[in-house]
């Protein structure tokens, strides 16, 4: 049966090519546009969403009162973080990272600028970034170790192993290159293309420890079976008496929604990227269903051309099931 569908679809195609044309291509073209827009939305909806402990890692985030408004933002101080592992069983890791940076970095006479960041160890107990040599979490323990990434380990290296070499920092700092992990994924926010130890900074003095400096981006790793909401309340309390700033208060965001939800209105998540996000796949929707009742349109336009051939189906004993097909071929 389908067989001959085809048959009469190619004979209806070689006798009205423009109509044919138009037909087709509009609905291929809403059906390729529907896809593109679904990947896309597919993508957006995995950001940060693969990592293997995505369920249990948070980046902190605070509230801080001004004239009346809430403010909300993701930067804290610098003690912040080794305070969290000390004073809370709950918190398994913790991570700080700087503000990510063009970084100059130079091999002999190959120098790129990257996408770089000061972090702690914790970051590669958190994040599923697949090491290619070495360890990255060992690595982060040193002050003088740095971390590439693939493409940017072959720029500078070449095919030869960048491991144990060294790689100037900005003209002034050097590291040995200790550990080298796969590019990261397209669907992260992280893009960083180098790794810095946080010792470092603090080797040099050039970390604050003031409570009310808010410089670095912290995330937090909890331990399987943590209440969320319990330890909100109970980390808030104690960031609450060693902040420097008045009517502050901190909580943890899963690093899964930060991407979608980051979006804050008197200190609540009130949406963000989600929102862009839910239009294209309401669109994709629209343009599927009118490029589908465009098809139906068109093949029901000429049906008056095919009324003697669906008169001698009829009399053959074809259901209506088999019309349509016949029809929509």
């Amino acid at each position: 049966m389908w067989k001959n569908y085809l048959k009469i679809a190619w004979r209806n195609i070689t006798r009205s090519k423009g109509y044919a044309f138009i037909n087709i291509a509009g609905l291929g073209i809403g059906m390729a546009a529907s896809i593109l827009i679904l990947i896309w939305v597919q993508f957006e909806l995995s950001v940060d969403r693969f990592h293997e402990n995505s369920d249990r890692v948070y980046a902190n985030w605070r509230n801080t009162e001004m004239q009346g408004e809430i403010f909300t933002w993701d930067y804290t101080p610098a003690p912040y973080a080794p305070a969290m592992k000390e004073q809370f069983p709950e918190v398994a890791e913790v991570a700080r990272i700087t503000e990510w940076d063009q970084q100059l970095l130079t091999v002999g006479e190959n120098s790129f600028y990257e996408e770089a960041t000061f972090t702690d160890p914790g970051f590669f107990e958190m994040f599923s970034f697949e090491a290619l040599e070495g360890d990255p979490v060992a690595a982060l323990t040193e002050p003088n170790n740095i971390i590439l990434t693939e493409s940017v380990a072959k720029k500078l290296f070449g095919e030869s192993s960048a491991m144990g070499k060294s790689v100037t920092v900005d003209k002034q700092m050097d590291f040995e290159v200790k550990a080298v992990i796969k590019d990261l994924a397209k669907n992260t926010d992280f893009p960083f293309t180098a790794f810095l130890p946080f010792k470092k900074l603090e080797a040099m003095d050039w970390v604050d420890d003031y409570w009310g400096n808010n410089s670095y981006r912290t995330f937090t790793m909890l331990n399987e079976g943590t209440d969320l909401a319990a330890f909100n309340q109970k980390f808030n309390d104690f960031t609450a008496k060693n902040s420097e700033m008045k009517e502050v208060s901190d909580f943890l965001f899963p690093i899964g929604d930060l991407h979608l939800y980051s979006k804050f209105e008197n200190g609540k998540s009130v949406g963000g990227k989600i929102e862009m996000i839910r239009m294209f796949g309401i669109v994709s929707i629209i343009v599927l269903l009118i490029a589908a009742i465009n098809f139906v349109n068109l093949s029901t336009a000429q049906s008056d051309k095919r009324s003697k051939e669906v008169g001698i189906r009829k009399i053959s004993g074809a259901g209506k099931g088999m019309l349509i097909g016949q029809f929509l071929a």
